[in-house]
């Protein structure tokens, strides 16, 4: 893939599931789907702030493992956001009942949506016409019994402005052949 695959993580804590029995709309498998990277824990994750990533982690050196679970056009089939997040939340929780789930905080819902309608107005006005990606990828610590999970979309610009191991990651995952 080239450069215009790249993306550019916006955190939203959206939680999503996508495995047997458990769908959302027409669901299909994309080639990047159910892709996993192991992380260490204290990496520079750009917008997660320090928090977010003590609630992952166990011990310094614990690593989580790095899951997409679901990847779609950015036109995305999702009128309702908040009851997509909630439904979302709720499947995730059954999945894994001894985890602990990120918490979820005022305004992320009307911050997911704004982060959509922008997308869509860049990459429909944008300076490079490619479609965008939505990934929703789970962040799990199996020692720690904790998960969370980051919604990204793919961008073609400022993705090499960000930095750290998941960036990293994240490009690994979007420019694989």
């Amino acid at each position: 893939m080239n450069v215009s695959s790249r993306i550019l993580p916006v955190i939203a804590f959206v939680s999503f599931l996508v495995g047997p029995g458990v769908s959302h709309g027409q669901d299909t498998k994309r080639e990047n789907v159910g892709d996993t990277a192991a992380i260490s824990i204290p990496a520079n994750w750009n917008r997660i702030e320090n928090q977010d990533l003590a609630f992952l982690a166990g011990n310094p050196e614990d690593t989580a493992s790095v899951t997409i679970l679901e990847e779609k056009t950015a036109d995305i089939e999702i009128t309702d956001l908040a009851e997509y997040y909630e439904a979302s939340l709720d499947q995730l929780k059954a999945q894994y009942p001894d985890f602990k789930a990120n918490p979820v905080k005022e305004g992320e819902i009307s911050g997911m949506k704004a982060m959509f309608t922008t997308a869509e107005a860049t990459f429909k006005n944008g300076e490079k016409a490619v479609p965008s990606k939505m990934y929703l990828m789970m962040l799990k610590n199996e020692k720690a019994g904790s998960f969370y999970l980051i919604m990204a979309l793919s961008s073609p610009r400022l993705f090499d402005s960000k930095k750290g191991e998941l960036m990293e990651v994240l490009k690994s995952f979007a420019e694989k052949p």
